[in-house]
């Protein structure tokens, strides 16, 4: 269960809450819209399909948060655990233990990546491709912690017995200049240059909130000096959903402590290279919101209360959730 997986269910206390209390999604997407470009120059996966649009989003995600200083998450901790654990019911000990050493191979040589600074955040080919498998490679083992392993799910048929070197060959061709064209657009100065200008004690990666548990964990993207952003790699920016911007407004709330004092929300087009913020007295108000964020931050930490027995009794803890509007080609 995931916040995403809670904004799926029209309703759950957190879509009731958010759909009472911010009913103008409709105007806040219209802004949005407002201010793409008609034609955004789009970055697209080149080479023969079909391509893992998910995939390759939740790997980008990861190749920022590397450029960042912050390279992993409990999400890919808790991933390489469950991998482990299903392998060994569903294939075998071996498996399990092959999958576990892959794993932790993974994440050593992901924390020992260096933070990039405002220029540098694509490294040369032979380096930047490999880091592009390893983040593809991640966001496999992300996904079983977010939506459990599918019969087609690539770690349960990879061959573990060549470690890490032997499952990154596994990584389609397409992975490495994708990742490496979309890294190149946040190293701008009209993008996320900035981030990597800040000092590193500024910048948080795959934050949680003082609500996270309230729907089941929710961690997002990063939030610098007060400037919560998430990312979203989609090809088509116009199609953007209810959910998508109710995730922006839920991480918001869910601060209930004002931990991160956050002044700024917004959506970075990873794709097109475009940052599209708002001060969060504004975005609220297009939302239509009928109270200031404390109050609101309030309200909603009594809904989520009230209701989180039910909610838990409801939900399962491995819930599938596609966001077909930004992680697709359709």
């Amino acid at each position: 269960m995931s916040l995403t997986s809670c904004l799926a269910d029209p309703q759950s206390p957190i879509s009731r809450f958010l759909s009472v209390e911010l009913p103008a999604v409709k105007v806040l997407a219209g802004d949005f819209r407002s201010r793409l470009p008609q034609h955004p120059d789009t970055v697209q996966p080149q080479g023969l399909g079909p391509f893992s649009y998910r995939s390759l989003g939740q790997a980008i995600d990861l190749r920022l948060r590397i450029g960042f200083g912050t390279p992993v998450g409990s999400p890919l901790f808790s991933g390489v655990v469950l991998t482990a654990q299903i392998l060994a019911d569903v294939r075998s000990p071996a498996a399990a233990l092959m999958a576990a050493r892959v794993g932790q191979e993974l994440l050593d040589q992901l924390q020992a990546q260096p933070p990039a600074e405002p220029g540098t955040l694509v490294k040369e080919p032979e380096a930047e491709e490999r880091l592009a498998r390893m983040c593809f490679v991640a966001a496999w083992f992300e996904e079983v912690f977010r939506g459990g392993m599918s019969p087609s799910h690539p770690l349960l048929h990879a061959d573990l017995s060549r470690g890490l070197d032997g499952v990154l060959e596994e990584v389609p061709g397409y992975v490495a200049g994708d990742l490496a064209a979309q890294a190149a657009r946040a190293d701008r100065p009209d993008t996320l240059q900035w981030v990597l200008a800040a000092p590193p004690a500024q910048r948080v990666c795959g934050p949680t909130f003082a609500g996270s548990n309230h729907v089941g964990g929710a961690d997002a993207d990063f939030i610098v000096a007060g400037r919560l952003v998430d990312c979203k790699a989609t090809i088509h920016p116009r199609r953007i959903s209810r959910d998508q911007l109710y995730q922006l407004a839920g991480y918001l709330l869910l601060d209930y402590d004002n931990r991160y004092g956050i002044e700024q929300v917004g959506l970075y087009l990873s794709r097109q290279g475009q940052l599209i913020e708002w001060e969060a007295g504004q975005f609220l108000r297009l939302l239509g919101a009928r109270q200031p964020l404390p109050q609101l931050r309030e309200a909603c930490r009594a809904a989520l209360n009230h209701d989180a027995g039910r909610l838990l009794r409801r939900v399962p803890r491995q819930v599938v959730h596609e966001q077909e509007s930004l992680f697709d080609a359709r």
